[in-house]
């Protein structure tokens, strides 16, 4: 018998220089937060705070280069809500989608025993209600380290969670989600769209 590895998925990683992401964690630490059911996320949206304009300008430059490589049919990719979490030690985040998104990401500031866990259905396992399998076996899941620096990009209804952090400091993050702008779609084929930049 012979395995094959069918329809294969990809999400992006992107890379922040070491020093501004020390920088970045020296200021988000100091956020009001808000409990979340599991951890804790910033007061207000980032994306409206002038003190990180630098960095939005980074992620925007990264859902560029996403943009352009699935050869996505809309003029821009943009920002529209970013936010900075915060998973104390013995917390978790359970298992999510990003809604009102079609795009998001994740930006870690620091390394971290939590990681990100990412899953989707099995296809073996999907379309049917019979139990053929172990519960714990009808998602497919990739875990995700927690590195400085590390941007990831993905689908915004990609399940995501964060495994309880084991460290003794606190696991910063911030994530951000996307919505395309400009002239979607294709008119010659009947489906194009304009739609204004949301901020």
């Amino acid at each position: 018998m012979k395995k094959k590895l069918i329809l294969p998925e990809v999400i992006f990683e992107f890379q922040l220089d070491e020093n501004i992401c020390t920088t970045l964690l020296e200021d988000v630490s100091k956020l009001e937060w808000t409990p979340n059911q599991h951890n804790f996320y910033s007061k207000n949206s980032l994306n409206k705070d002038p003190t990180y304009d630098f960095l939005h300008e980074w992620f925007h430059e990264c859902l560029q280069a996403v943009k352009n490589d699935l050869q996505m049919q809309c003029e821009e990719l943009n920002v529209v809500l970013s936010w900075a979490t915060k998973t104390e030690n013995g917390q978790f985040h359970n298992s999510h989608t990003h809604r009102n998104s079609v795009v998001s990401g994740i930006l870690y500031l620091q390394d971290n025993m939590s990681h990100t866990w990412f899953s989707r259905a099995h296809m073996w396992g999907k379309g049917h209600n019979l139990s053929l399998f172990p519960n714990d076996e009808t998602e497919m899941q990739h875990e995700e380290e927690t590195s400085k620096g590390k941007l990831l990009i993905f689908p915004s209804m990609l399940p995501h969670r964060v495994s309880c952090n084991s460290d003794d400091d606190a696991r910063y993050t911030i994530a951000f989600n996307a919505f395309p702008s400009g002239q979607l779609g294709d008119y010659s084929c009947l489906n194009s769209l304009h739609l204004k930049k949301m901020t």
